[in-house]
């Protein structure tokens, strides 16, 4: 008897959970939702104590379930999905956060034309109801070389202007760049800091996605703690990178 082995899909969708059930059915519904369909979805458990990732299966019978025997955080739920990823890229979107349907589509036709890249697009701050408050205004930048300086000048006022639920990654770039996963909170941060100099970023000049702002957000527990984090994840990156001192 022969066997047919599966096509790889060309995206994959990782949903990382820590205690994300009371969202992540819109979050799921958006990704279902999309109109480009060659994706795999990946949701990683990171440790839960609640049930979301039976949530997930239940909404998702086709999403693969990975799951953490502890919660290790944010960064090695993020790896995790990235190295069991089968797609060529690969992209978050965080359990309280949505796409609009046609995030997808308009971030792989720009992957297409330039496969190394990573394509973010612009995003929407919803609240817990859904309800628009604002909208981001992104930095203008003409290359690479201007991506990275507004990235550092947003980073040292302690702000970061790409959100990693709006953006599309080659997988090869983890490889090169994985997430730290001794930082708990800001790792998107440092990744981003590492990575741009790794692969160019570009963007997709439309509101494709909402982040949504609520009170039980990792962001919000700890932000008396980010200024702090951040400056130290500055200092690192300063020198690794830069070879200087902060």
């Amino acid at each position: 008897m022969s066997v047919v082995a599966l096509s790889e899909p060309m995206v994959s969708v990782v949903v990382p959970i820590y205690d994300g059930r009371r969202y992540l059915p819109e979050a799921i519904a958006s990704v279902q939702a999309q109109t480009f369909r060659d994706f795999e979805l990946i949701v990683v458990d990171d440790g839960s104590r609640d049930d979301g990732a039976a949530l997930a299966a239940t909404l998702a019978p086709e999403a693969r379930i990975l799951r953490h025997a502890t919660n290790r955080g944010l960064g090695a739920a993020r790896n995790s999905g990235a190295w069991a990823a089968r797609g060529s890229f690969v992209t978050y979107l965080s359990a309280d956060d949505l796409w609009d349907p046609e995030f997808l589509e308009r971030t792989m036709a720009r992957a297409r034309r330039e496969p190394e890249a990573v394509h973010f697009s612009r995003y929407r701050f919803i609240d817990g109801e859904r309800r628009a408050r604002f909208s981001l205004v992104i930095p203008r930048f003409d290359d690479a070389a201007s991506f990275r300086d507004r990235t550092w000048e947003w980073a040292d006022a302690k702000n970061c202007f790409v959100s990693f639920s709006a953006a599309l990654f080659p997988r090869a770039l983890f490889e090169v760049v994985p997430f730290d996963e001794d930082l708990r909170f800001n790792e998107d941060l440092l990744f981003l800091l590492q990575s741009m100099y790794q692969a160019p970023y570009r963007l997709v000049d439309a509101e494709l996605g909402s982040y949504r702002l609520h009170a039980e957000q990792t962001t919000q527990r700890v932000l008396d703690q980010i200024p702090a984090q951040v400056d130290r994840i500055l200092e690192r990156a300063r020198r690794e990178l830069l070879g200087k001192a902060a």
